[in-house]
C-alpha cells in the first residue's frame, strides 16, 4: 500500500525513507525544487537535538532513528556549545545527503509538485490525483486547511557577510551591541577568514523591508553583503492547537521518541529561551495524530500539532531526523 508524505524537510525525508525500509511503497511530494526545506534554504550549519541536554559527552539520544543519518549529513566531529552539543555541516552537505538517503531507500521523489488533501486519502495535484493508505503530512497543509494553524512565526533572516569582527566571544558581543537598536534579537556564526553568519529578528511593526533591515545591520558592522538576504520565517499570529510547552516538558516517558532541545521562542522584545526540566523529554503521539485526525492522516515537521512554545522546543534538525523516522517506522508496521 503506498504511503504519501508531503513535505521534503528533514522530517519528511526521514519519515519517508523509515516507511520505505519497512516495506511500503513510498511517494514524496515537495511543492519546491530542493529538497531539506528550511535547513537548506536558510543555511544551517548544525545538526542540533541529537544528544542529551548537558551530556559530557556526544552520545546520540536515538541512535536507530538518527545514527544513520549523522556521516550522510555532517562535515566533523560534535562540538559543545554551552549546555549542548552540535555536529557541523552545511546546506550542500544537508542536500546530498538528503538526497542520497532517499535513493538508497528506494522512495519515489517529486518535486515541484503542489498539492492538497482530499477525502479518504486522496491527494490531489495538478498532474493527477494519488490514492494513499496513509498520508503523512510534513508541510503544514494539513493543519492549514482544517481549524488548525500552523505554530507562530516571527519574522526573522539570514544572510552571510564579510565584516571586520573579531571572533572571539566579546568580539562578537560587541559586534551584536552594534545592532541593538536595528533588531529585537541577532546572532553571529563564524564561518572563517572574517566571513560571518548573521541571523536577526525583523521589529515588529518593521520600519522597512527585510531587505532593508538587513542591509542596515550589515552597514552596522562596517561588513559586505555576499550572499543574497534570505526570509527564515514570516510573522504569523492568530489561533494554535496541539500541546503546549509545559505539557510537553513535563513527558517523562519516551512515547514515539526522545527529544532534547529547549523552547525558543521569539518575541517583539527578543528571544525567550525556556529550558526542559531534564536532560530529555518524551515526544507523545498526539504531536503527530491531533484528535481530531482522520486515520489515514498522520503529521510532522511543520505539521506537527503542537503551540507555538512547543514547537520552539521541536523544530530542530536531529528532533526533526527523530520524529519522522519514528513516524515513518510507524505507519509503515501499521
Amino acid at each position: 500500500m503506498t504511503v504519501v508524505v508531503i513535505g521534503g524537510g528533514m522530517a519528511g525525508v526521514a519519515a519517508a525513507v523509515a516507511a520505505r525500509q519497512g516495506g511500503r511503497h513510498v511517494v514524496l511530494l515537495e511543492r519546491s525544487r530542493i529538497l531539506g526545506g528550511e535547513a537548506v534554504r536558510d543555511g544551517h550549519r548544525t545538526l542540533c537535538g541529537l544528544a542529551p541536554i548537558d551530556a559530557a559527552f556526544p552520545d546520540l539520544l536515538e541512535p536507530e532513528l538518527t545514527g544513520p543519518w549523522v556521516p550522510r549529513l555532517t562535515t566533523g566531529a560534535p562540538f559543545r556549545r554551552g549546555r549542548v552539543w552540535l555536529w557541523p555541516t552545511h546546506p550542500g552537505q544537508l542536500l546530498a545527503g538528503l538526497t542520497r538517503g532517499l535513493a538508497d531507500a528506494g522512495v519515489e521523489v517529486r518535486l515541484g509538485v503542489e498539492a492538497r488533501l482530499g477525502a479518504e486519502g486522496l491527494v490531489e495535484m495538478t498532474t493527477g490525483n494519488l490514492h494513499a493508505r496513509t498520508v503523512i503530512d510534513a508541510s503544514g497543509m494539513a493543519l492549514a486547511q482544517g481549524r488548525h494553524r500552523p505554530p507562530a512565526q516571527w519574522g526573522a533572516c539570514r544572510l552571510e557577510l564579510t565584516a571586520p569582527i573579531e571572533d572571539t566571544p566579546e568580539g562578537q558581543r560587541r559586534a551584536l551591541r552594534r545592532l541593538a537598536h536595528l533588531t529585537p534579537w541577532a546572532a553571529l556564526e563564524s564561518l572563517g577568514s572574517g566571513r560571518w553568519q548573521l541571523s536577526l529578528d525583523i521589529p515588529d511593526p518593521a520600519p522597512a523591508t527585510t531587505q532593508d533591515c538587513a542591509e542596515a545591520a550589515v552597514a552596522a558592522l562596517g561588513g559586505i553583503l555576499e550572499t543574497p538576504v534570505v526570509t527564515v520565517a514570516s510573522r504569523d499570529a492568530g489561533g494554535y492547537a496541539g500541546i503546549s510547552m509545559a505539557d510537553l516538558f513535563d513527558v517523562d516517558q519516551r512515547g514515539l521518541a526522545w527529544a532534547a532541545w529547549p523552547s525558543e521562542v521569539h518575541e517583539a522584545t527578543g528571544v525567550r529561551w525556556t529550558w526542559p526540566p531534564r536532560d530529555r523529554h518524551g515526544m507523545p503521539l498526539s504531536l503527530v495524530k491531533p484528535a481530531d485526525a482522520p486515520p489515514w492522516l498522520w503529521c510532522c515537521g511543520r505539521g506537527l500539532a503542537a503551540a507555538p512554545d512547543a514547537a520552539g522546543a521541536l523544530r530542530v534538525t536531529g528532533t526533526a531526523l527523530a520524529l519522522g523516522s519514528a513516524l515513518g517506522r510507524l505507519v509503515s508496521s501499521g
